[in-house]
């Protein structure tokens, strides 16, 4: 039998085909094959995080309870300047508190217990055009895990 010998990087996000790496743990994919097509997706289905996680598209999607939720097209200019001047006048506010402000594309993470969460048990994932943080906990590499402030 041969051996298989596998590497991975520090504990952050890391994703290959059916495998993610989510903190310290290795999680299987229930994806099937590697997606690189929003068409290749069964719409009817449920997802999750870790499912997420391996989707190699331009398509911008949301999880909403585990559907599939395109999202809109590029934004038009109208909302792009309003979005635009929001993030600088709120940003310029919070200037100095301890919140932070930030822009879409943003991955946030609903609403299991923390000690419930796993990207194979995570199920909605959205992307709010912008986020602000005051809990610096719910901060990670992937983005916020809870609900914005």
């Amino acid at each position: 039998m041969d051996r298989i010998t596998v590497v991975l990087p520090s504990p952050l996000l890391w994703s290959c085909h059916n495998f993610t790496y989510f903190g310290d743990n290795l999680y299987w994919s229930n994806t099937s094959l590697m997606i690189t097509d929003i068409n290749q997706l069964d719409l009817s289905k449920k997802y999750t995080y870790a499912d997420y996680l391996t989707w190699q598209f331009e398509d911008r999607v949301e999880l909403i309870r585990g559907k599939v939720f395109r999202m809109s097209p590029a934004p038009n200019l109208s909302h792009q300047k309003i979005s635009s001047n929001l993030h600088v006048i709120v940003g310029s506010y919070l200037r100095k508190k301890s919140c932070m402000i930030f822009s879409a594309p943003f991955d946030v993470r609903l609403p299991l217990p923390v000690d419930q969460q796993t990207p194979d048990k995570i199920d909605t994932v959205v992307q709010p055009d912008l986020s602000i943080i005051c809990d610096p906990s719910k901060l990670d590499t992937q983005g916020c895990n809870g609900a914005p402030d």
